[in-house]
């Protein structure tokens, strides 16, 4: 064949070899010649009537197009050989291109489009009985609920995956991969080392994909960062860097840039922290760059199409009968739906983001005897946040909540992250009433606009703790959040003043700051205000503040991880079948 290829020009070559042209140039990754062959290739079997032939050739087609972020043209094949495949029945080829496709939707964060196509393809997978397709099925599908973050029915369908006896190595290790991941989610660090283990342990025995490697390695780095193996997680870390340098893999080198931050900011060694948290930036700069890039040309692309064909279709719609009237409707009906689902896409991903902000709740390990953080926000997305960081022995601790909740309230959340950061360990105040007087100057000054009040109504209500263990101290000022406190049995409790950061307060407005001595076993809790607010009960009414204080003293005496799960339950039950009417969030530690 390597003689055919030297000898004949691409119009004189047979689809078949044409084909073969094709594989081995897009191996080299001489993409675009590629294409070239493969196009041939696919007008010669359209032209043959091989439909099967056609619709595999698609099939590469769109694979390739894939590779070079052209979506459009990936779908547009996909959706092609789809149809080809349809139309001959091939089951098991609709299973491959249902899973193929909704990978693509996956790659792009539409995850509702992902989920929707893997389900179809899992149900005809289940009518033929075919096992290595049904754990194919279930992986793709628990790999997508792992990323919309619904953990339990993430974790059935992989380890549904992992109970088909199957000979297919390589889909093995990545259910174990991703298995791994869902228990690291779920705080099982050691049964999530041991799938890693075997899912590296199966790549080295089989292709010895480096990539695979670099992901489960910087996946590893963190679960040992979280048991506290350093030396482990820096093993790993180190290895996978190398790796994602090597592939110019911006998305693995930015995550394994934040573990390194972590890992040096725990050990005290904050000039190497805030260097691997810049090279963190430097790289998502890169990633948002990058998408920013492909989607204007998404929607030029798109754009273009639309005003070509404007005229046209406002004329064939004055023109169509009803029958086809209602055919538009139901189009522009899928299209609606279609939109939809790829908001819910896109706020899935804006959700991620924001979860990428929320420190690690080990940090609080290393300062506290016991902590919990109980966080539930009511959308994808959330208006309350925590935030804490800590410098040899002072430690600053933060609940907020910012007006309204889901994307506007995200988009405040953000805000008032980048604020604390700057003040706190950028500028390095710890006094809690500076930092709010700080926070509500900055908050205002960001929300100042001349042509509609913006500032009249929005900003962030918080409960801000600042502990000096060196010298048995915590320091408290609050924006209309309390700080409740156990002591021998008792709950006490310091009020917030009356102001919010940002809303309706001046310029220069002062916070009350509180000083407490600390003993052994007090026990300290901060929280917003939707855990009281949430309407439950027989009569359906708010749950209240006082309530919410007596119940944190009857559980005061548990351990927090119980007392965690004890608030969770608590909220269900008070809740009933009304909806959760905003976000929540109570922070328990104790000494």
């Amino acid at each position: 064949m390597a003689e055919i290829t030297e000898v004949k020009s691409l119009e004189h070559l047979t689809a078949a070899e044409a084909e073969l042209k094709g594989d081995l140039l897009l191996a080299d990754s001489q993409h675009q010649q590629a294409l070239e062959y493969f196009q041939h290739a696919l007008k010669l079997y359209r032209e043959q009537g091989l439909k099967k032939e056609e619709a595999n050739i698609n099939f590469k087609i769109g694979n390739l197009f894939n590779s070079i972020k052209d979506t459009e043209n990936a779908l547009s094949n996909y959706m092609e050989g789809l149809n080809l495949v349809v139309a001959l029945k091939d089951e098991e080829e609709i299973i491959r291109f249902h899973i193929k496709i909704g990978g693509f939707y996956q790659s792009l964060y539409q995850f509702a489009n992902a989920y929707e196509y893997f389900n179809h393809a899992l149900k005809i997978a289940d009518q033929i009985n075919d096992l290595r397709l049904l754990q194919d099925c279930h992986y793709s599908i628990g790999n997508c609920l792992n990323w919309m973050e619904r953990v339990d029915e993430a974790y059935q369908h992989l380890d549904k995956a992992l109970s088909y006896d199957s000979s297919n190595e390589n889909l093995r290790k990545r259910v174990l991969g991703s298995t791994g991941i869902l228990l690291y989610k779920m705080k099982d660090f050691q049964k999530s080392l041991k799938y890693f283990s075997e899912s590296l342990e199966i790549n080295e025995n089989t292709d010895k994909d480096i990539s695979f490697r670099a992901n489960v390695l910087k996946s590893m780095g963190y679960v040992y960062f979280m048991v506290n193996n350093l030396p482990e997680a820096m093993n790993c870390l180190n290895e996978a860097l190398l790796i994602g340098d090597k592939l110019q893999q911006a998305n693995t080198s930015a995550v394994i840039h934040e573990h390194y931050s972590n890992i040096y900011e725990q050990t005290g060694d904050y000039r190497k922290a805030l260097e691997h948290l810049r090279k963190n930036k430097e790289f998502e700069d890169i990633i948002v760059n990058e998408n920013v890039k492909l989607k204007t040309r998404e929607l030029q692309k798109k754009f273009d199409i639309a005003e070509s064909q404007k005229e046209k279709e406002i004329f064939r719609l004055k023109n169509v009968d009803l029958a086809q009237a209602n055919e538009e409707i139901s189009r522009q009906k899928i299209e609606l739906e279609e939109k939809n689902r790829n908001i819910t896409d896109s706020i899935f991903y804006a959700g991620r983001l924001q979860k990428a902000i929320l420190p690690p709740e080990n940090i609080l390990n290393k300062y506290f005897a016991e902590a919990f953080i109980f966080f539930q926000p009511k959308d994808i997305v959330s208006g309350d946040f925590y935030w804490f960081s800590g410098k040899n022995e002072q430690f600053v601790l933060a609940a907020v909540d910012c007006t309204g909740h889901g994307v506007p309230g995200a988009l405040m959340s953000m805000m008032g992250n980048n604020f604390l950061s700057s003040i706190v360990e950028t500028e390095g105040k710890t006094n809690p009433s500076e930092i709010l007087q700080e926070m509500n100057k900055r908050t205002k000054a960001s929300l100042q606009n001349k042509e509609a009040s913006v500032t009249a109504n929005d900003g962030m209500d918080l409960a801000l703790c600042s502990i000096d263990f060196k010298n048995q101290t915590l320091y408290f000022a609050g924006a209309y959040r309390p700080l409740v406190f156990i002591r021998d049995g008792q709950l006490n409790e310091l009020k917030g003043d009356k102001h919010s950061i940002g809303g309706i307060s001046e310029f220069d407005t002062t916070f009350t700051l509180h000083q407490l001595n600390i003993q052994k076993g007090d026990t300290f809790y901060i929280y917003t205000d939707g855990y009281a607010d949430q309407f439950g009960g027989h009569k359906n009414r708010k749950y209240m503040a006082g309530k919410l204080k007596e119940f944190l003293l009857e559980i005061s005496s548990k351990d927090m991880s119980e007392q965690q799960q004890l608030l969770s339950e608590n909220h269900f039950n008070w809740r009933g079948d009304n909806e959760q009417v905003d976000d929540l969030l109570v922070i328990g530690f104790r000494f």
